[in-house]
């Protein structure tokens, strides 16, 4: 796998453990889909596994910081707990899910003139 420069600083961690850990993951998936370098890309976008509740309920009792714990294990993969940079905290409130009303019933019926 070849890597440019600033790359090769993300992965030896010279940008903050959090970014290495991300390069780690990257390259791992590179590397088993034989990909030879990465692309140049300027829109990237990311799903931090703490918004899913499924994820925060099943982390919450373990001993570390929640949010942390997700970021580390489930975002990122790794067994070292990795503090969450605050860029990538999510900045909304998550609200519980909940089902859209019902639609009124469709109504097959024609009225009469």
């Amino acid at each position: 796998m070849r890597l440019t420069t600033d790359e090769q600083k993300m992965l030896d961690g010279r940008k903050g453990k959090a970014t290495q850990k991300a390069m780690e993951l990257l390259v791992r998936y590179a590397e088993a889909l034989g990909a030879e370098r990465f692309v140049d890309t300027r829109n990237v976008a990311g799903v931090p596994g703490s918004a899913n509740p499924f994820l925060q309920n099943y982390y919450k009792d373990k001993s570390a910081n929640g949010l942390d714990a997700i970021f580390s294990h489930f975002d990122l993969d790794s067994d070292e707990l990795i503090e969450v940079p605050s860029a990538v905290v999510p900045m909304s409130t998550i609200l519980p899910w909940s089902a859209p009303a019902p639609a009124a019933p469709f109504s097959t019926s024609t009225a009469e003139t």
